[in-house]
């Protein structure tokens, strides 16, 4: 849910602890962090002091990071921040004159070569209010403007994110001054009311109140017993009010008390003019705290917020946690919502009506849902607003539930085919508050991902840590405050550590950290003579880019590595390596060399790997652990306790051979390895007909394990040991087949999540049968995890059945990725490829799209190469929704979505709109590039819309690919035959005045194209230009084609 950063580090009396020692990028360390599989996470700046907000040059090299200088001895500032992660000052309050520029600074934002921050200054009766002010970066203090104050920020919120539209204009959040619209004893904690006791809630259109007042402990006084009256949107201590009070919207007409907005609204403005407030619109009001804001680059005129639920304030009185906030609401999870801009402006709810979490349905604050904490005491909140006002009001409901008291604040919409997850948001959640915002449980911390066409939530980049231990390592991924993409992309601003039961903020802390894409694998066979050269292999395949940390075992015997999977996929991973038990052997050294590792962990006794390996590694500076115990079912305890003891599930395999067959020992934990750094958690071991004492004794101990897993048949673990578990009140599946080949079948269906093998992005071949096969296959769980890729099993140079059905699941498209391990002979790497459809040749391909006419802007266009019987489009067929999206309002999500979900395509990429030959507007212009890749036979489709017609398109189908060199296309205007061609500015979308060259009448009108569909609608035919029957004109916007060039150019 929650407060934002501001709030929570305003309210309490921080601390500071000394100065941590700051940790170089290449120290910061993953550990307890779970990074998404495909993707491989870096920090590229680290020693920063709660950083909160960074900003791209458009188009350029530079970067900068906002300080928001919180707390007392931090420092406010604006930092460019260099290649190398170093920074350089650009900006600081001391660089203006006093009260210009006050902490905190909340966002940064580029925008035509001048930075745009949000902040606090001195402004109306000597209040600290929001600003928002811009500057060049190459001489702030020379040009600093500031372009909007006197915004309502005295209080718990801020002026939050700040970002623009294709014409210029200005977004922005803006926080409430209270949690529930009463000043209270909260409110005091924060430390504003002794310094501006008359600051209040104030509205961002007229209200009408309830009436109803609030009593509370009165904190100015030292008297306990002394209590004070306050009415909603009224200061403190005010006493009551009579029903039908009317609250006069604060705007720059009619300020109240100086503040010219209201809280908990989005407003937009045009920077530019002469007098920039004047030119403020409310774009949607009643949130709470609208940390984040963004345009959606795939829908005009839609916007996205975050928005932060309200609390249950509460803090230590006479020795106990209770309520100490006047009207706290609970359950109230931070939500997003979506909404068009520039016209009537949307009701969120706050202060009286909030959001199911689990439907999204709007709710009364009155529903007992809001005062089921404990902490409420059975107070539930009434209505603030009147019962005549609230029935004029239409609730809109929340796009997507995010989690409770998750502190939800700024996020980002992938564009990038690379990056993947198209049209998808990414949101921070910065991590609750306990105890002073009412939770008791550690949330959040974590960068989420919001599906655009469901609204689910999925985590994609978690600090895993449920105690402050575990949340609070200066040298990890702590608290997300923003995240943006570039370049492909996706960088995370870590504010740094805040241990809110301690109120405690540690300095130089912060970080930028980036996550990318692996680079894509389809096929890959990896080599190695002996186990040394294996597990090198796997290494150097899995981190091409180095690890930070390293697990080394022993090379002759596989006891000690049963349970290095889970290790391999902890911390962002790390690599198995193998070695001589006397000395370290030469091709692990040079690879911990070229890994860059800081920490290496032993497994196993001295007897497994020798007191001189260790030796040998501390000379070469690193730092060295060791895990292990009298036998392997003890190392993989030691294991669990040291680096999973929260984990409430675990993996349970067998330990030891029967009938003299060595494989049958580690045959199992090939695969479940696997799993378990996949899902992280650990894998414990037994014996076959009975539990092993020393398990049993930790799972019925100190464990906080609650789900075993069993991997293998009851052959390999008993039912007597299932029972076992049971008995001890742990819940057990079971993830079995009747043969070896046939269980990792199974643990690649169930544990990770592909019913068919063309479910998983790539699959890891290894040969289980050989007795050294435990040397190609334990060290396939690191790339397991980092690529989701499960483990399955050849035998010599055949595939067994089991492994042969499940891959003859797939399509033959090779979609799913096959990597081969040391010692899986060729024939079984060639069977497994021929299943899945692999072929061995990829171009990559320049694409320039060229705008021809004079007239008419594009929309982002789609390419995909893909295979012939696949159709973007087909002239004398009714056009798909996706090309109707495309053709009607010029969203290329559907399409790209589709695109990218379809077995025969190899690549989809999305471009940026296109302006009419000779015009520029901002970063758009009249011509593009896009590059992908394809197949041999493959070919190339392209669709862009028309803008300024009702449902024009252009495009190519199918069209043949150069083997060399480079073809051109001339391409034409389509008709989708979708929507009636009125050609009136009501039914065309806001861009063809924004990018056209003309406006037209009435625009901005968020035109969603509903009013004029063809019913039923028509064959896609060739368009029959502008006819001038509504308001276009033929002369401006008609053309003669082809419309466009396309040139499509083969690289390398």
């Amino acid at each position: 849910m929650r407060r934002t950063v501001a709030f929570v580090l305003a309210m309490l009396v921080l601390s500071t602890a000394p100065a941590a020692a700051q940790v170089p990028p290449d120290e910061a360390s993953l550990g307890g962090v779970a990074v998404p599989p495909g993707y491989q996470a870096r920090a590229i700046a680290t020693g920063l002091d709660q950083p909160d907000g960074i900003a791209f040059e458009e188009g350029g090299p530079r970067v900068w990071v906002s300080e928001a200088g919180y707390t007392p001895g931090s420092l406010a500032t604006v930092k460019a921040v260099a290649a190398d992660g170093s920074t350089e000052i650009v900006l600081e309050p001391g660089d203006l004159p006093a009260g210009t520029l006050a902490p905190p600074f909340v966002d940064v934002t580029w925008h035509e070569g001048m930075l745009y921050l949000t902040h606090r200054q001195r402004g109306a009766n000597d209040w600290l209010v929001g600003a928002i002010s811009r500057f060049a970066p190459d001489d702030p203090a020379g040009t600093f403007t500031t372009v909007l104050t006197n915004l309502p920020s005295t209080g718990d919120h801020a002026t939050n994110e700040i970002v623009f539209d294709v014409e210029g204009r200005a977004y922005f959040g803006q926080g409430t001054a209270t949690n529930t619209s009463v000043v209270g004893p909260d409110n005091a904690a924060a430390g504003w009311l002794e310094l501006a006791p008359t600051f209040r809630e104030f509205a961002a259109v007229d209200l009408e109140l309830d009436g109803d007042e609030y009593t509370s402990p009165d904190p100015r006084t030292s008297d306990p017993a002394d209590t004070a009256v306050t009415a909603p949107y009224q200061p403190f201590g005010s006493g009551p009010i009579e029903p039908g009070t009317v609250i006069p919207a604060a705007t720059p007409s009619t300020p109240q008390e100086g503040m010219i907005a209201g809280g908990g609204a989005v407003y937009s403005f045009d920077p530019d003019a002469t007098d920039p407030a004047s030119t403020m619109r409310l774009e949607k009001w009643g949130l709470r705290n609208p940390v984040g804001v963004g345009l959606d680059p795939f829908e005009p005129g839609t916007m996205f917020v975050s928005n932060n639920g309200s609390d249950v304030r509460s803090g230590m009185v006479e020795g106990e946690i209770r309520q100490v906030g006047s009207r706290g609401v609970s359950r109230d999870h931070d939500d997003l919502f979506a909404f068009e801009v520039g016209g009537e402006a949307e009701f969120a709810g706050w202060p009286d009506y909030f959001h199911d979490p689990e439907t999204n349905e709007v709710l009364p604050v009155t529903d007992p849902l809001f005062c089921s904490d404990p902490l409420s005491a059975g107070q539930c909140p009434d209505f603030v607003l009147s019962e005549s006002f609230r029935a004029q009001l239409d609730v809109a409901q929340a796009f997507a539930t995010l989690g409770d008291h998750s502190a939800a604040t700024k996020f980002d919409i992938s564009t990038s085919g690379d990056f993947g997850y198209v049209g998808d948001l990414f949101v921070t959640e910065s991590g609750s508050f306990p105890p002073q915002t009412g939770t008791r449980e550690f949330t959040g911390y974590k960068v989420v991902r919001v599906d655009r066409e469901t609204g689910e939530v999925f985590d994609f980049f978690v600090n895993q840590g449920s105690t402050p231990e575990e949340l609070f390592d200066p040298a990890s991924f702590n608290k997300p405050l923003d995240v943006k993409f570039h370049q492909g992309e996706l960088y995370v601003v870590d504010f740094g550590i805040f241990e809110p039961g301690l109120d405690i903020i540690q300095p130089n802390t912060g970080k930028i950290w980036v996550l990318s894409p692996l680079p894509p694998l389809e096929e890959l066979a990896l080599e190695g003579e002996d186990p040394v050269d294996a597990a090198v292999a796997f290494s150097q395949a899995t981190f091409p880019q180095g690890a930070s940390q390293a697990v080394l075992g022993r090379d002759d015997v596989f006891a000690d590595n049963l349970a290095s999977g889970s290790l391999q996929g902890a911390g962002g991973g790390a690599p198995l390596l193998l070695t001589d038990t006397d000395e370290l052997s030469a091709a692990t050294a040079a690879e911990l060399q070229r890994l860059e590792v800081e920490q290496v962990t032993i497994l196993g006794g001295i007897q497994a790997i020798s007191a001189a390996v260790r030796d040998q590694l501390e000379g070469m500076g690193y730092t060295v652990g060791r895990l292990s115990g009298p036998t392997r079912v003890e190392t993989a305890i030691e294991i669990a306790q040291g680096r999973f003891a929260s984990s409430e599930a675990a993996i349970v395999a067998r330990a030891y051979p029967s009938g003299g067959d060595m494989t049958t020992a580690f045959a199992d934990s090939l695969a479940g390895g696997a799993a378990g750094a996949n899902a992280g958690v650990p894998i414990l071991f037994t014996d076959q007909a009975a539990l092993s004492p020393s398990t049993r004794d930790y799972l019925d101990g100190d464990s906080m394990v609650a789900k075993v897993i069993i991997k293998g048949g009851t052959h390999a673990v008993s039912a007597a040991v299932e029972q076992e578990l049971v008995g001890l009140g742990i819940e057990v599946i079971r993830e079995a087949g009747a043969t070896r080949d046939a269980t990792a079948v199974e643990v690649a269906r169930i544990a990770f999540g592909y019913p068919d093998v063309d479910d998983a992005p790539g699959v890891i071949l290894v040969d289980g049968f050989r007795e050294d096969s435990w040397a190609a296959g334990f060290p396939a769980a690191a790339m397991a995890a980092q690529r989701g890729f499960p483990v399955l099993l050849a035998d010599g140079g055949g595939l067994p059945a089991a492994t042969q059905e499940y891959l003859a699941t797939s399509a033959g498209t090779g979609a799913t990725a096959l990597v081969c391990g040391p010692f899986t002979e060729a024939a079984a790497c060639d069977a497994a490829a021929g299943l899945l459809g692999h072929r061995r040749a990829e171009a990559a391909y320049r694409v320039t799209i060229a705008n021809l006419t004079g007239g008419q802007p594009f929309s982002p266009p789609v390419a995909a190469s893909h295979q012939p019987g696949l159709h973007v489009f087909q002239v004398g067929a009714v056009a798909s929704p996706q090309l109707e999206a495309i053709a009607e309002d010029g969203m290329p999500a559907p399409m790209a979505k589709l695109l990218a979900e379809s077995d025969q395509v190899t690549d989809v990429a999305v471009g940026m709109p296109l302006t009419p030959m000779g015009i520029t507007r901002g970063m758009f212009s009249e011509q593009i590039m896009l590059e992908l890749t394809a197949r041999p036979g493959d070919v190339f489709s392209i669709a862009t819309m028309l803008i300024c017609t009702n449902d024009g398109f252009l495009g190519l189908d199918g069209v043949t690919l150069p083997d060399s060199g480079s073809a051109t296309f001339d391409v034409v205007g389509y008709d989708a035959g979708t929507e009636d061609n009125t050609e009136l500015s009501e039914h065309l979308v806001d861009p063809c005045s924004g990018l056209g060259p003309v406006p037209l009448p009435g625009d901005p009108d968020s035109n969603v194209n509903e009013a004029v569909d063809t019913d039923p609608h028509m064959p896609i035919a060739p368009h029959g230009n502008v006819q001038g029957v509504g308001d276009l004109d033929p002369g401006t916007h008609g053309w003669t084609d082809p419309v466009a060039q396309v040139v499509i150019e083969r690289l390398g």
